[in-house]
């Protein structure tokens, strides 16, 4: 979106480009730069840096403390460019936030753990959207599906 508004937006993909290739990514990343970067070797890591001392906003979703580790955690960022807006998706709640919170995720964990892909097997089973609600919010606060859950 931002870079539909005119942003230059530069997006950072492994040597090889991103693990997952579809119609639904291309359009995501519709008039991004894309610069391919192995950041566990130096000179890369040096690239990231000089793209970091010239950005507004550096948006991140590595899994909580790999940024660090790479040597490019929040301190060394805000020494590179302490005007830089650093914006962390962390799947569970960043660190120390949650029993989970060390936890890779994406979409489709998000999808299930939160009963989006049950809602579609229970419609198809015949359950009102009353009953779908009422389950699936039972069984993301339990934290577990059980057969307990399904209503009669």
């Amino acid at each position: 979106m931002l870079a539909d508004q005119g942003a230059e937006i530069v997006r950072i993909d492994p040597p090889g480009g991103p693990r997952w290739k579809s119609p639904a990514m291309e359009a995501l990343n519709r008039r991004k730069k894309t610069t391919l970067l192995d950041l566990k070797s130096d000179a890369d890591l040096e690239t990231a840096r000089r793209l970091i001392a010239a950005a507004d906003v550096l948006i991140e979703n590595f899994r909580p403390g790999v940024m660090a580790r790479l040597g490019l955690g929040w301190e060394v960022c805000d020494k590179i460019n302490p005007n830089v807006i650093l914006c962390q998706l962390d799947a569970f709640g960043g660190p120390r936030r949650g029993p989970r919170s060390d936890h890779a995720g994406y979409d489709d964990l998000a999808q299930a753990m939160t009963g989006i892909r049950a809602r579609d097997v229970l419609r198809s089973l015949g359950y009102d959207e009353e009953a779908i609600t009422s389950l699936i919010d039972r069984a993301v606060v339990s934290d577990s599906w059980s057969e307990d859950y399904l209503p009669d």
